[in-house]
């Protein structure tokens, strides 16, 4: 028996619309929620724990590439080896030692991501900066960056980081030792220490000198 013309109209009308729904835009978000549904269902979402270790002063840490060892540290109002104190700036001096474990020389942008304080307000060169990692290992012996490293070689630091001030002296702070993965890099195809992340946190008490 031949559909009744409302039900042939009514027809046509819903395959039409499921045809408009169709498009490619659509069909993708709907695959996304579907992949975003089932990861969430198997424990994908779950926050990723962020503690780290919270090892002693002195510990030696694997953080590749290095070993890192932070021994102690001071608050001075002049930068180590200058003559006169600053009229604007407190400096926050971490000491220790690190080691380059790879059998590669190490450049500076790695080098100088070794750190990360927890100290407030930091300045660099009286500008205060929300950029509490970028401060080069000083050696003791020379007074130079330590850029690049040599392999295999343990070398006597100091970390400078520089502070307003008009802010209170922390008694101590927080210190974050970083660590990367050697892969390929995505974009240059070559390989390379990548992907800085915390591997430990050390409480360094600060004297005043």
């Amino acid at each position: 028996m031949p559909a009744a013309p409302e039900e042939s109209q009514a027809t046509a009308a819903v395959l039409r619309a499921a045809k408009e729904a169709l498009t490619p835009a659509n069909v993708l978000l709907t695959v996304g929620l579907l992949v975003v549904a089932l990861t969430a269902a198997f424990g994908g979402m779950e926050a990723r724990p962020t503690s780290v270790a919270e090892p002693a002063l002195s510990t030696s840490i694997t953080a590749r590439p290095f070993e890192v060892t932070v021994e102690g540290g001071y608050t001075t109002a002049r930068w180590p080896g200058a003559g006169s104190e600053s009229a604007t700036s407190r400096y926050i001096v971490l000491t220790g030692e690190v080691k380059n474990t790879s059998d590669r020389f190490v450049e500076a942008g790695v080098t100088a991501d070794l750190l990360r304080l927890e100290a407030g307000v930091l300045t660099h060169n009286g500008q205060r900066t929300t950029e509490t990692a970028r401060v080069p290992p000083v050696t003791l012996r020379g007074g130079a960056s330590l850029t690049p490293a040599s392999p295999g070689v343990a070398v006597r630091v100091t970390w400078v980081f520089e502070q307003p001030n008009a802010e209170p002296a922390p008694a101590s702070v927080g210190v974050f030792v970083r660590g990367r993965t050697w892969r390929e890099d995505s974009l240059s195809g070559g390989m390379a220490w990548l992907d800085p992340e915390d591997v430990a946190r050390v409480q360094v008490p600060l004297e005043v000198r």
